[in-house]
């Protein structure tokens, strides 16, 4: 299962480049850096708001431009800021290199996708992107409940595959609320580090700096789980299942 902002679709890069957008169009007073500080504080704190069930995703969204730009805005001007900036941002939906080719080599596996998140918005997401029939199962947090790092979404997704959550790996690009959380609720977490930057949690799951590393990955943990067979088996003494018999030719 994967996560999508930031994992497979180059969310940040798409919220710099409408950011900008929204500064030049409206000759906003802060310098570009300032804003984007401002712009990127205000959305962790009101998205946290969101995901917690104190506001709506549409009041997260009105919010963060409030905090960002004026505090006196009218609701017109709040509204034409965001649509601009939602526009812009849309326009510049785009995958990482190395999705199609990571999905493509997991031909074998059965896949979905969890995520954080408005389920129309994540949706619209992998539509656009032509993803939205790669994944089994599409999951979000206002679907499920509870958002990550709750054990709970990541449950409903293995109950939604019909999987124990030991046979289940997640992937995603954040450390703490992915792969950490992931491991904790009984799967297996795998960190896409695809900054390289160092975590305090790295050591406790499996890390990957690209999409195009995972499948070896997988390979050798599918290699481990063989071999941990074969020797339970040597240990019960089981005998090894006898060849088919073999036909007259």
């Amino acid at each position: 299962m994967f996560d999508l902002d930031d994992t497979l679709l180059d969310h940040g890069k798409a919220m710099r480049q409408a950011v900008d957008h929204v500064h030049a169009a409206f000759r906003l007073a802060a310098s570009l850096d300032e804003f984007h500080r401002n712009w990127s504080d205000a959305s962790e704190r009101h998205y946290s708001r969101y995901l917690a069930g104190e506001i709506s995703f549409a009041e997260q969204r009105r919010a963060r431009v409030r905090d960002a730009v004026g505090q006196g805005l009218s609701v017109g001007a709040v509204d034409e800021i965001l649509g601009q900036f939602i526009a812009e941002y849309e326009r510049r939906w785009i995958l990482f290199d190395d999705v199609l080719p990571c999905l493509q080599s997991l031909s074998g596996f059965r896949l979905g996708l969890l995520s954080n998140g408005a389920a129309r918005e994540q949706r619209r997401k992998l539509a656009s992107l032509g993803l939205l029939s790669c994944f089994e199962i599409v999951l979000t947090s206002e679907e499920a409940g509870a958002a990550k790092p709750d054990a709970a979404i990541f449950l409903r997704a293995c109950e939604a595959l019909g999987v124990a959550p030991a046979e289940a790996i997640y992937v995603g690009d954040r450390c703490d609320l992915d792969a950490v959380a992931a491991r904790r609720a009984g799967l297996d977490g795998v960190w896409l580090n695809r900054r390289r930057k160092g975590h305090p949690l790295a050591a406790t799951v499996n890390a990957i700096a690209g999409l195009d590393e995972l499948a070896p990955l997988l390979r050798e943990r599918a290699r481990k789980i063989i071999g941990a067979l074969k020797l339970n088996r040597r240990a019960l003494r089981i005998p090894p299942r006898p060849p088919p018999p073999r036909g007259r030719g």
